[in-house]
């Protein structure tokens, strides 16, 4: 993803005259405070969105789930203690939404919650900013 953004952002560059720095300074993130630094905006991002794939992860993915079986053999010869535990995946788009809307509150104030890091990385790599 971050060397996609690198070939956009050459790209870019290529089809548009004018000024390079002025091209980049549209494209990268910009922090919402003049105080934030480029390595604060890109760690921001990166740790939100581990904190976002993270929640994505615990509450979508749910082991105890019961497997579709093939038939009535497959069943007998298969079946598990976890086979009669409810499925808790139907509050995974909750737990989801509710973790977005807090990590957007929490980076709102540095980079304005983009939660991907490679919108930050290929501008940065491109223009050389600190």
């Amino acid at each position: 993803q971050c060397l996609g953004f690198v070939i956009a952002v050459g790209i870019v560059i290529m089809s548009f005259p004018g000024d390079s720095k002025k091209l980049l300074d549209i494209l990268t993130p910009g922090p919402v405070n003049e105080k934030v630094s480029t390595g604060n905006l890109m760690s921001t991002e990166i740790f939100l969105s581990g904190i976002l794939v993270f929640v994505c992860f615990a509450v979508a993915i749910n082991k105890k789930k019961k497997v579709a079986y093939q038939s009535e053999v497959d069943t007998d010869l298969l079946a598990r203690v976890e086979d009669t535990s409810p499925d808790t995946t139907i509050f995974g788009p909750l737990a989801i939404g509710l973790c977005l809307g807090f990590l957007a509150f929490l980076g709102n104030s540095t980079s304005g919650g983009a939660f991907n890091p490679a919108l930050v990385f290929g501008p940065v790599l491109m223009g050389g900013k600190n």
